[in-house]
């Protein structure tokens, strides 16, 4: 008798220890390499307990912990391309960003809350960069396309590819009209917010510098547009040249005028003298 006690008790005991630690909610996300990723992670409770991500293929490594207080503690920040919303956290959303996304990045990622657990599956995503050329003259302003068809909250980066391998990262937009700028060149780099809620990711560069020529990659996801800024075919010489033409061409037809209303005037005064009986010839 004691003994069938024991085996129900210990039942019990694994059925609570199991319900404790819950089930791992799942979630698939893909993405190019190269591009920004973001991780969702959502709880329903509201504890005071930390949040862990950790990437688990083979050997688990923990990535970053954050408290719904916004503190956060960095385990592997990959050199500063894990990022998070610690504003977010008082929302109880825990989710974090991968840039520069490597192959070393693809697999599965668990975010633990006692005993709440979310689990994303990172694989890496398909496609070619739809590609498009603008051309402007230095000191002029440019207008970089970039429209995607999908409507995900993933965020949108903006990006300058250099020849030296370090690419540059400009500014990241979200579907609701979030802006992060991360190099605003001293204030040349804008967005449309507003347009972020028809999927228009465009941005303008203004006063473009030689440094601005180049190749930037706009990435939301699995989808990816690339824009070639070059040099306008008209030089500056060439413009100043039209500009002199446009003037000297003004300047006649002005003269021109002028020398019209001159004799219009004469003729008319002669016409006036002859029609008048009362002047003197």
């Amino acid at each position: 008798m004691y003994s069938d006690t024991w085996i129900i008790l210990l039942a019990l005991w694994l059925t609570s220890a199991s319900s404790s630690q819950g089930v791992c909610k799942k979630q698939r996300v893909s993405a190019l390499l190269g591009s920004s990723v973001v991780l969702p992670c959502n709880f329903s409770s509201d504890d005071s307990s930390w949040v862990e991500w950790t990437q688990e293929d083979g050997q688990n490594v923990d990535l970053v912990r954050l408290s719904s207080k916004g503190r956060i503690l960095y385990l592997d920040p990959r050199s500063g391309r894990v990022k998070t919303f610690p504003l977010q956290a008082s929302e109880r959303k825990y989710s974090i960003i991968i840039d520069e996304l490597q192959d070393s990045d693809i697999g599965s990622y668990y975010c633990r809350k006692s005993n709440e657990c979310f689990e994303v599956k990172l694989s890496k995503g398909q496609g070619v960069c739809k590609t498009q050329r603008v051309s402007a003259r230095l000191g002029s302003s440019v207008v970089l396309p970039c429209n995607f068809s999908s409507d995900d909250s993933s965020w949108v980066n903006w990006t300058q590819a250099k020849e030296d391998g370090q690419n540059m990262d400009l500014v990241r937009l979200s579907s609701k009209g979030r802006i992060l700028y991360l190099d605003p060149r001293s204030g040349r780099v804008k967005t449309f917010p507003i347009q972020a809620l028809k999927r228009n990711y465009s941005i303008i560069i203004d006063e473009l510098q030689t440094s601005d020529i180049g190749s930037y990659y706009c990435r939301k996801s699995n989808e990816c547009f690339e824009v070639e800024v070059e040099l306008s075919k008209y030089k500056d010489a060439d413009v100043s040249l039209l500009r002199y033409v446009f003037i000297g061409m003004s300047a006649v037809l002005f003269l021109s005028a002028v020398v019209y209303f001159i004799k219009w005037s004469c003729n008319k005064h002669t016409l006036d003298s002859t029609a008048d009986p009362s002047v003197e010839m």
